[in-house]
């Protein structure tokens, strides 16, 4: 299995706040970002990573104007999330409450199926036999293709996979956050399911721009709630990668894109998308030469860039 390249779209729902604390992107209007997904569809990317969540249905929206206007249903995947309550019980009430869920994504992505649908951050508490028996109902009726997992931790992810709760469990994957290159990539492969990694940017730090300015830099997004110890420590591995990506001709975003891209074990990697340069360096990438990316997936990073502290 060789990886995807895909297209995540958090950066386009906007800015929002969850209770009461930053939790969105500033990225501009809904036809530059609707320009954004033409753009990726036009070289080639096929994969959109969405959720309900993402600016309380804009990003979905988004995705589903952009994808009808340029008639490229048949060409993508779509994946979305919802979100399931940490109390969720199995009576007929909570049934409708996920369908209900699942009719509003597909009204926002102005599609009658979900290709993939995964449970938002659910609680380890959730996945019951009584949920997973809930969607694969839905999946029976054509309300969805496929489900799965996008897990807020690596220990509800393992247990997400071990329970069989679905064919897709999503998590972070990055040159700074390698646990699933461990055993788990192995399991994943032997039981048959797939892994998307989020965040091969890192909370979106692996950037020229924070490379330049460094931990004093000043965030109006989401990323103002990291840590100054992240931000400092995440500063100086980024150093230390810098001269790699030189002497591939790359960015740090764009190596550390590529570094996920070239996991063959991974189904597909989702890079943020917000800017007309994030789309020309996905397209770059793209197109890298076989012995660049075999470079790419060879380089030795070794443990100290993987820092356990915040993950």
């Amino acid at each position: 299995m060789s990886c995807n390249l895909g297209f995540g779209a958090w950066q386009i729902g906007g800015q929002h706040s969850v209770n009461g604390r930053v939790n969105g992107w500033n990225v501009g209007d809904a036809q530059k970002c609707i320009r954004l997904v033409h753009s990726a569809i036009d070289i080639g990317v096929t994969f959109f990573d969405t959720a309900q969540g993402y600016g309380e249905g804009r990003s979905e929206q988004l995705i589903g104007q952009a994808i009808q206007s340029n008639q490229a249903r048949d060409k993508v995947t779509i994946c979305t999330k919802i979100p399931i309550p940490a109390d969720w019980t199995a009576t007929s009430a909570n049934y409708s409450h996920v369908e209900n869920l699942i009719m509003k994504s597909c009204q926002n992505l102005q599609v009658d199926c979900l290709d993939i649908l995964l449970l938002h951050n659910p609680k380890k508490e959730v996945l019951i036999p009584q949920l997973k028996g809930v969607l694969e109902s839905l999946a029976k009726r054509g309300l969805i293709g496929s489900f799965g997992v996008s897990a807020s931790t690596l220990d509800v992810l393992k247990f997400a996979s071990e329970t069989d709760f679905g064919h897709y469990f999503e998590w972070n994957y990055s040159v700074f956050e390698r646990r699933f290159e461990t055993d788990f990539a192995k399991i994943l492969r032997q039981r048959k399911q797939c892994f998307i990694g989020r965040s091969p940017l890192f909370r979106g730090l692996i950037t020229e721009s924070f490379l330049r300015d460094g931990p004093a830099n000043y965030f109006s997004d989401v990323r103002s709630q990291l840590p100054q110890d992240l931000l400092t420590w995440c500063h100086k591995q980024i150093s230390k990668i810098a001269p790699i990506a030189d002497s591939m001709d790359l960015s740090v975003s764009e190596l550390a894109i590529a570094y996920a891209y070239s996991n063959d074990d991974l189904f597909c990697t989702i890079p943020g998308v917000s800017k007309t340069e994030h789309i020309k360096s996905i397209d770059k990438i793209l197109n890298l030469n076989h012995t660049t990316m075999q470079a790419i997936k060879n380089i030795d990073l070794g443990d100290e860039l993987c820092f356990p502290k915040f993950l």
